[in-house]
């Protein structure tokens, strides 16, 4: 008699193991859910953080280019203005010479 008590405590212990572990593996299967949900944002996020920074690159490759151009563009005024310079100190020497001034 012990032994059929046996089985049919055993028995019914068996659904509510088996229920059990229906729920553990539910719990674990949202669990992943809320992972992958999570994964794919951070995913998002990280390729607007991509965008971002290649939109910021871009801009300072922009930027450059101009400080160069006005770079380049200093550099022709400076040489003008050194030729300027000796066209007059050459007129004044040569007025000089030629009793002009």
């Amino acid at each position: 008699m012990s032994n059929i008590q046996e089985k049919v405590e055993n028995h019914s212990k068996e659904p509510k193991k088996s229920s059990k572990t229906i729920q553990e593996m539910k719990d674990k299967l949202a669990i992943l859910r809320r992972n992958q949900v999570e994964l794919i944002w951070m995913k998002n996020s990280i390729q607007e953080f991509h965008n971002t920074i290649r939109t910021i690159n871009s801009r300072l490759d922009q930027v450059e280019e101009r400080i160069l151009e006005h770079e380049d563009q200093f550099f022709e005024l400076i040489q003008l203005d050194k030729n300027k310079e000796k066209r007059i100190y050459k007129m004044n020497k040569t007025s000089g010479k030629y009793g002009i001034m």
